[in-house]
């Protein structure tokens, strides 16, 4: 019986058309190389074999500097997994291509960016399309904003908000002193104040928290980098190191230790398998990276 994976991400090229200095690349950016198609497809069919893909995330690097062709292509071999482009948009090249291809379309959107604001210029041209959501990092900017005024812009806008926990990578050129704690109540008092007030646009952390298959370990996303490799994150002082593998029994070897850890210092916690968080790296409640605090608040089951 084949396993389920909740979604592979791809990451086509490092390459970006902007130098955010909190970005997880770094330097990277400048980096051309490109992940071969035929690595691609090789990857996907090993994947497979053994696991049900529910969905794919395909980000970089900036997709829309990708050729048309290459762009083409990739879709032609991703376009039955649920794909989600995600660009910084600097032009609307990904969007028009998830209008004609009928996809979801992510955009990230947040202060600390370059052209910030030639971004929200473009979005306001775009208002409550279905197929966008918006990708906004928990960093200084969000924290600091009367939580008012970011509830109308995105009401504004109309678009679907997931907001990202920030953990600095070793490739990043600034370091925010952003801690787990913050992220949650900035999480608790946006959604609070959002369903207090009966804003119409939603936010998915909200979705997730309630979503009872969802999980927070490794074996449930894989992620295939420009070289051709499986990869994934690992945390030392809650700063991201990426790790890749040649193998996927490798990866599965990786997941299989987290899952150690987990089961060792997880078991006694009632939302024990049933926690969540985009990376599961800090254990003390109740501001655990699992959202203790939020799924205690909300009662979930």
């Amino acid at each position: 019986m084949l396993k389920t994976l909740s979604n592979i991400s791809i990451m086509p090229s490092f390459y970006c058309n902007y130098s955010c200095e909190y970005c997880y690349l770094g330097n990277l950016t400048k980096n051309k190389n490109l992940l071969s198609l035929e690595k691609l497809s090789t990857r996907l069919t090993e994947l497979q074999k053994e696991y049900i893909i529910e969905s794919s995330t395909i980000y970089g690097g900036e997709i829309s500097l990708l050729d048309d062709s290459y762009l083409y292509d990739l879709y032609q071999l991703i376009k039955n997994i649920k794909p989600t482009f995600i660009t910084n948009f600097s032009n609307t090249k990904i969007l028009e291509f998830c209008l004609l291809n009928n996809c979801n379309c992510g955009i990230s959107l947040n202060k600390e960016r370059p052209f910030y604001e030639k971004t929200l210029l473009n979005l306001k041209n775009f208002k409550h399309l279905p197929i966008i959501s918006l990708s906004v990092v928990v960093l200084p900017s969000l924290l600091n904003e009367n939580i008012f005024t970011l509830l109308d812009m995105y009401e504004e806008l109309g678009f679907d908000v997931n907001f990202i926990q920030y953990h600095p990578s070793i490739y990043s050129k600034k370091v925010y002193n952003i801690t787990t704690k913050d992220y949650i109540l900035f999480l608790d008092k946006i959604i609070h104040e959002k369903n207090k007030h009966n804003y119409k646009f939603t936010i998915c952390n909200e979705i997730i928290l309630r979503d009872s298959k969802y999980s927070p370990l490794a074996d449930s996303f894989v992620f295939l980098n420009p070289n051709g490799n499986f990869s994934s994150i690992k945390y030392k002082e809650s700063i991201e190191y990426p790790v890749e593998f040649q193998t996927l029994q490798q990866w599965k070897d990786f997941c299989n230790e987290e899952k150690i850890w987990y089961n060792k210092n997880c078991k006694d916690c009632k939302y024990f398998t049933k926690c969540k968080a985009e990376h599961l790296i800090e254990i003390d409640k109740p501001y655990c990276s699992g959202l203790y605090y939020l799924l205690n608040k909300m009662k979930v089951n």
